[in-house]
Order: structure tokens, then sequence, then C-alpha cells
């Protein structure tokens, strides 16, 4: 047993009874948009749906509801664990921070307007949403990045390894350099600090950089078939550090001649062994898109079923938590997009990652 878990999974439990499953999709794939909206009234996402109405319509109330719903959860679970207990549960929340710091990023690089940058924020983690709307609300990515560096965000470390990253950016333009240097920043902070997590979270948090790199090297390689060249130390720096998986099997598969012997080098690794269907689809169709959904979905449900594999008093309960409600916020999205654009009901339930 765990201690300091008790009371947070407790309350982790009675909330995960609140997850939508098959039958209720079924119900809400076959509505209109403001019928979804009045069902989803009758659900924990009522309040959320209730403060996004006086402003918006339609599909764009939905998405508001499910953001701020998402936010609001996430927040709420971290509260609920305190001391060592809340240690692993603020690093799985706190995915959240790196991923809005990287949207918005991605937003000034694109010139997006402020406030369509924040419409897609989720001000889940330790960064709360209005330094985030003023990050948002910054000129360029200079003085984005400049405010990142005077406020320490998402970490002091991460923002100056952003800042030294500038350079790179400002002469090539490539907003890749920007998107590396948070990256690896982000994923060495990580490394150190799993180093004090129970195994069970440090080994769900390493997958997503495996996945993450397994990407990489795969579009390397697809780049170099294409007949661009990369060097071993130049493809090395586009790997992230403090995976299960050693650099050197990545640079190898980035190297490689051919789809099959990339995924050989792969599969000699230490990978989940769901991985490995996917990987032997993609060296017949070599889509790296469908190769995402694919692993994305594996991780999914491996995460989501920790609380049914591991310790009931142990940090795996809300990790599995986090992932259930973020793949429900996706679910509920696509019904949203889905009914939208008209799809029928059949293929957006297809479209469903469904766990329960």
């Amino acid at each position: 047993m765990s201690a300091g878990y008790e009371y947070g999974n407790a309350r982790v439990r009675a909330r995960r009874g609140d997850l939508l499953n098959l039958a209720r999709y079924q119900e809400l794939v076959i509505l209109d948009t403001d019928r979804l909206l009045a069902a989803l009234s009758d659900t924990p996402y009522r309040p959320d749906v209730v403060t996004a109405t006086p402003r918006y319509r339609g599909t764009r109330l939905l998405y508001e509801a499910l953001r701020a719903n998402l936010a609001r959860t996430l927040r709420e679970l971290v509260t609920w664990y305190e001391g060592a207990a809340a240690v692993p549960v603020k690093l799985v929340v706190g995915r959240w921070d790196l991923r809005n710091v990287r949207t918005i990023l991605r937003g000034q690089y694109a010139r997006a307007g402020p406030d369509e940058i924040r419409a897609v924020l989720v001000p889940a983690g330790a960064v709360g949403e209005e330094v985030l709307g003023e990050l948002a609300g910054q000129p360029g990515l200079r003085p984005t990045v400049e405010l990142m560096v005077s406020w320490g965000v998402p970490t002091s470390t991460t923002a100056h390894a952003v800042s030294a990253g500038l350079r790179s950016f400002e002469l090539s333009a490539d907003l890749q350099a920007l998107e590396r240097a948070l990256d690896r920043a982000a994923a060495d902070h990580l490394r150190l600090a799993l180093r004090d997590v129970e195994p069970e979270v440090a080994r769900v948090l390493r997958a997503e950089i495996d996945q993450a790199n397994l990407l990489v090297a795969l579009r390397l390689r697809e780049a170099r078939s294409d007949g661009q060249d990369w060097d071993a130390l130049e493809t090395a720096e586009w790997f992230l550090p403090g995976g299960a998986v050693p650099v050197p099997v990545w640079t190898g598969a980035a190297q490689s001649e051919d789809r099959s012997a990339a995924v050989a080098i792969v599969l000699e690794a230490p990978l989940h062994p769901s991985w490995r269907p996917a990987l032997e689809r993609w060296t017949e169709s070599g889509d790296l898109a469908v190769l995402m959904d694919e692993l994305d979905e594996t991780m999914t449900r491996r995460a989501a079923s920790m609380s049914a594999t591991t310790d009931p008093l142990g940090p795996g309960v809300p990790l599995a938590y986090v992932w259930a409600k973020e793949n429900e916020v996706a679910n509920l999205r696509t019904i949203g997009a889905g009914i939208a654009g008209g799809v029928s009901p059949e293929q957006i339930e297809e479209e469903l990652v469904i766990l329960q």
C-alpha cells in the first residue's frame, strides 16, 4: 500500500464512475449539436456548458465547455493529494504546461490572434490561465520567450533553453529549433523527476518519450529516403532524453535503408509489445499519421487500464483517470466535429476510443 493515496483515490474512483460508457456514446452520436449540449447538461459537464452558453453557440460552445471541464477536473484532481503522493499526480497533469507553451509558440509563429490561441489552451497544470493568456497576448515570439524567461514558464530551466534556441530560430525561421529546445529541456527535467516516483508512473511517462522519439526516427528515415541527408550528430540532436530506449537505437532506425530494417532495430529495444502490430502495418503502408493514431490509442489504453492492474492505493489510480478523462474529452470533440460535419453516427462511433 502506498501512503497518502487513500483519500484521493477514493475520490478518483467516484469520478471514474461518471465517465461515459459505450451505451452513452451511442446515444450521443445520433443527436444534433443542440441536443448533444442538452444531453451533456445532465452530466458533470453541466456547469461548464452553463458558463459557456452566454458567450458561444453550437460546436464552439461545446469545445469551450469541454476545454474548461478538462482543465477544472485535472486541477481539482491535484488538490486531492498532498506531500509525496502529490508528486506523480502533478507530473502527469503537468504535461499540459508543456502542451500549452508549445501551442502558444506555434500560435505566435502562425500569427494567430490572442483569442484564437487562448481558445485551445487547457490550463490544467501549474501554469494558470492568466499567465498563459498573457503569453498568448504578446506581439511576437521574442517577447513571448522573454516573458517565459522572466516568469520561469513552464520552468526556469526550460524557459532559458527556449531562449537559447531563439537565435537559431531567428537565423533559420524554423520553428522546430524552438520546439526542440522546449521539448528537450522539458524531457530532461522529467528524466530527473522520474528518479523519485513509483515505477508504474515512470514507465508510462518514459513510454510517452519513447513514442515521440519513435515517430521522429521514422520521419527522419522517410526524409532520408526522399534524398535528404542527416549525419549521426545531427540526428541524435532530434531525440529526447529520458525514455526507456537509448538514443542510439533511434539514430540507427533513422539511418536505416528501408522501413523493415528500421522496425527490426526498434523491435529489439525494450518497447511495450502492443506497439509491434502497428509498426508492422507501417512497414507496408508507410503512413505515419495512421501509425501515430494507433500508438496514441495504444498508449491511452495502456495508461487508462492501470487502475485495474496496479496497487489500488497507489499512483496508478489517478494516472489512469487522467488518461481516461482526456480520452473522454477527445471522444466528445470527435462527436461534436462529426455532427457538425454531417458524418454518419456509424462513422463517428468508429473514430471513438472506448475504454469500458
